[in-house]
């Protein structure tokens, strides 16, 4: 109802709900000399009035609080998510750490942006700022891409830029040039993308997990089962820290 009108009325009850006992209470006989069908409308107008009145008055109190609850909620939500941003930055730093790779050692969490539907950086340990930092990928371009596939049952992908070579990369991953070349330029000399899914249904991807160094596979150690394993972990850790806190539905 239009505040305006919903104003007007309550006006209008309240003077009925005066009005109405006024009448009541005029020179003793002038009531009881009324129809009895004239007596029963006033007195059921000034019954209604009243209801009506008790009726706005209630239900103006419960939308305000029913506001406040929605902005408590609100407020809880994104302190909420602003922890888990906090925390999920802090569970990448600490699987770079876990690797124990001399040399630089970068971890990110791609999601796919609702309005281009391409996937890109959300959360990084040690990427902010690189030339590949803010680079987009369409589902199944890229290593993130093609880790997260159809967005059912993604796959683990790993990479050493050096033994496949440029050519290849940029074929298989279907790469553009520019990507390729950032990449390149932010140091990377080998990958692992593992795909996030729903802690409560596996088959369903939702993120992925980037991990890159600046050192090839016999220091990375990308291309072994102990490393897989160790993405794979923190891959469900991180996939139920952002379901629970509503970062992913």
């Amino acid at each position: 109802m239009p505040t305006r009108l919903k104003y007007f009325l309550k006006i209008l009850l309240a003077l009925n709900g005066v009005i109405v006992p006024v009448l009541l209470a005029w020179p003793v006989g002038w009531f009881d000399s009324l129809q009895l069908g004239y007596r029963i409308a006033i007195i059921s107008l000034g019954l209604v009035s009243i209801a009506y009145s008790t009726y706005w008055t209630e239900h103006d109190k419960t939308k305000e609080l029913q506001d406040q609850v929605a902005s408590i909620k609100q407020k809880l939500d994104e302190a909420n998510k602003k922890f888990a941003g906090s925390y999920l930055r802090n569970e990448l730093r600490n699987l770079a750490e876990e690797l124990s790779i001399s040399g630089k050692v970068r971890a990110y969490i791609y999601l796919k942006d609702s309005t281009t539907g391409k996937l890109k950086v959300d959360y990084e340990h040690l990427m902010e700022g690189d030339p590949d930092y803010d680079l987009e990928f369409a589902i199944n371009h890229g290593w993130a891409g093609k880790s997260w596939g159809t967005g059912i049952e993604g796959k683990q992908i790993w990479c050493d830029l050096k033994k496949m070579g440029r050519a290849r990369i940029i074929r298989e991953y279907e790469f553009t040039a520019g990507q390729f070349r950032r990449i390149t330029a932010a140091g990377v000399k080998s990958v692992l993308f593992t795909p996030i899914t729903k802690p409560n249904n596996p088959d369903i991807v939702v993120a992925v997990l980037g991990i890159d160094s600046d050192k090839p596979y016999q220091e990375s150690h990308f291309d072994t089962d102990q490393t897989h394993y160790k993405a794979l972990l923190k891959a469900y850790l991180l996939g139920k820290v952002m379901i629970d806190t509503g970062i992913i539905q």
